[in-house]
């Protein structure tokens, strides 16, 4: 089997299994230009520092969206969360094949990157806090208006 169309088993078995198309779309594009530059080579010949050369190409490129037809190229990077957003589509593809194929997956060691750290909300000021729940009404609208606040 080759990688190609594992790939398109693949898509097919999410289609199958339920994923929404904007899902499938988002694998699709996350894992083509890894699968285009293998097409044809066979699923066992896939190996484990392959997979990490092409995760460390990743986090070095210098520019996003080449080729896109979609969008301009820009300059900068991926985000950490695009890099573990394709890491994170690797490891199901690959876990896929494993099962399918009774493969070794060659992604079985690679750890996904931890999850970005949100960033919180900022709180107003307290002396702005209170300027806006004395600015409230008395009305019904005004209830709402200091319950939304609090």
């Amino acid at each position: 089997m080759n990688l190609s169309s594992a790939f398109d088993d693949f898509l097919l078995a999410k289609q199958a299994d339920g994923c929404r198309p904007k899902t499938l779309l988002w694998y699709r594009s996350l894992l083509a230009p890894f699968v285009a530059a293998r097409a044809d080579r066979p699923l066992a010949s896939i190996s484990v520092r392959e997979c990490r050369e092409y995760i460390v190409g990743l986090r070095s490129q210098t520019e996003k969206y080449v080729g896109a037809p979609q969008r301009p190229t820009l300059a900068g990077g991926f985000s950490d969360e695009t890099v573990r957003g394709h890491v994170t589509a690797l490891h199901s593809f690959w876990n896929f094949c494993a099962r399918e194929y009774e493969i070794v997956s060659p992604m079985r060691n690679i750890r996904r990157p931890p999850a970005p750290q949100r960033r919180q909300p900022r709180a107003i000021a307290p002396a702005d806090f209170v300027r806006l729940f004395n600015a409230t009404r008395d009305d019904d609208a005004g209830i709402r208006d200091r319950a939304l606040l609090v």
